[in-house]
């Protein structure tokens, strides 16, 4: 039987985890010492967001000062409409969404034109087929370094292609 850790839902699948003698794995050990600290110190530093928008800007290869995946659901529409509406953030935004045609019943791409429209970004609809979406899926995979059950990442490595390839 494998043991699960108390924390979170890494098991003993994994080869190489270690549980403390209160039932926490290795995972949450090294997150709640290292990285939850940085990211603590991080949400400190008032000025970590305009260091950021400054390295992306002075790394920028294209026309854009911001690429956006825009689902239409309400985390990306809400960063959207911040990024468009914030005088001290980039204003040139490529934002991309993306049309799964078998999916008859979601229609969550045509929430991210319409939002695209009204805040006037650059926006495209990226369309792909069921078959497509396998064989991004499985592409996808062979790029991961653990394993993922968020049908998310299939959307995000289809935008993440195509902004790359768009500059």
């Amino acid at each position: 039987m494998n043991k699960v850790c108390k924390n979170c839902v890494m098991d003993t699948s994994d080869d190489a985890i270690s549980f403390d003698e209160e039932g926490i794995c290795d995972h949450c050990r090294q997150f709640n010492t290292i990285t939850l600290p940085l990211w603590k110190e991080k949400l400190n530093d008032k000025s970590n967001f305009s260091k950021i928008i400054s390295k992306i800007k002075n790394s920028r290869r294209g026309e854009y000062d911001s690429i956006l995946g825009l689902s239409g659901g309400i985390d990306s529409s809400l960063l959207a409409k911040y990024l468009s509406l914030d005088k001290k953030l980039p204003k040139k935004i490529k934002s991309y969404s993306v049309r799964f045609l078998d999916k008859k019943l979601s229609n969550d791409y045509s929430y991210a034109e319409t939002l695209a429209k009204k805040l006037k970004l650059d926006h495209e609809t990226i369309t792909i087929n069921s078959i497509q979406a396998l064989e991004i899926l499985n592409n996808a995979a062979d790029n991961l370094d653990e394993p993922i059950a968020d049908s998310g990442i299939i959307g995000t490595n289809i935008i993440c292609q195509k902004s790359k390839e768009d500059g």
